[in-house]
């Protein structure tokens, strides 16, 4: 995964083997659902390391295989196995 400003500029190389059904960004942080880690993540953009934010671990109901957006206080995915529309606060 690589990060490329909008407004042109250098990319930069955020992080690999990352199975990404769905990516979104506030700016700051990078989200995605990650289908071989069955999670949704969040990756700092400055410097950070992957943070797995809930897995199947936590959730039995994730699977890492839906879709995600955000506002300005949660990260709200899909799960279609679980059928359901779920909700991670804070993000």
């Amino acid at each position: 995964m690589y990060w490329l400003p909008l407004d042109g500029g250098p990319f930069t190389f955020l992080g690999s083997n990352i199975r990404a059904i769905d990516i979104v960004t506030d700016g700051t942080h990078v989200y995605w659902t990650d289908v071989s880690l069955h999670a949704i993540v969040r990756l700092d953009i400055a410097a950070g390391a992957p943070e797995v934010l809930v897995s199947d671990v936590e959730a039995p109901v994730v699977h890492g295989n839906g879709w995600l957006t955000l506002d300005s206080s949660s990260v709200y995915f899909t799960e279609p196995y679980a059928g359901k529309v779920l909700k991670l606060t804070p993000r």
